[in-house]
């Protein structure tokens, strides 16, 4: 089969189209090849290469077809150290993403102050494009239970930026 591809239809790397070639050959224009009084062996190779060409499409996976040249990404593909799922959906409040972007910030600084070294460890974690729950961030900052942590955690945060806005008299709404 490899050598048939090779040979009569060109085919620089015949193993990826081992299918396609087989389903060509097994194709219902098959049947008219005994019958080629007027057909020229030129006209009867380049139909079976546009049927194995058809075929080998039909056996990619659709993440591998391409459509006017760009490919389709899988929600599970990474993309720097995320995947696609991870960047096109962040379930982080805007209250929270504003904390994280001001690092800078003096109000961030005493969240952090106030938590223990293991959880601030988690808060921090938590900051990682990657992660996108609280049991996420504590397991990624070696937490022994990830998912009490976590929770331990996002509470005490809660109520830090809660009591920093009570004080500094902003509205905090739930």
């Amino acid at each position: 089969m490899d050598a048939f591809a090779r040979t009569w239809l060109s085919i620089s790397e015949p193993a990826q189209w081992r299918k396609a070639v087989e389903a060509a050959l097994t194709g219902p224009w098959v049947a008219h090849l005994g019958r080629r009084t007027k057909t020229e062996d030129e006209v009867l190779i380049e139909l079976l290469k546009r049927h194995t060409t058809k075929a080998h499409t039909d056996w990619l996976p659709l993440w591998e077809r391409r459509v006017r040249g760009k490919r389709t990404l899988l929600l599970s593909a990474l993309v720097g150290r995320a995947t696609t799922e991870d960047w096109l959906a962040d379930s982080r409040t805007g209250e929270v993403q504003a904390l994280l972007q001001e690092v800078e910030d003096s109000r961030l600084a005493a969240v952090l102050r106030s938590l223990v070294p293991d959880h601030q460890r988690v808060l921090l974690s938590w900051s990682d494009p990657g992660v996108t729950t609280w049991s996420e961030a504590a397991q990624h900052a070696g937490a022994s239970d990830p998912k009490r942590t976590g929770e331990q955690v996002r509470r005490r945060v809660r109520y830090m930026v809660d009591e920093q806005r009570r004080r500094t008299g902003l509205r905090v709404e739930r």
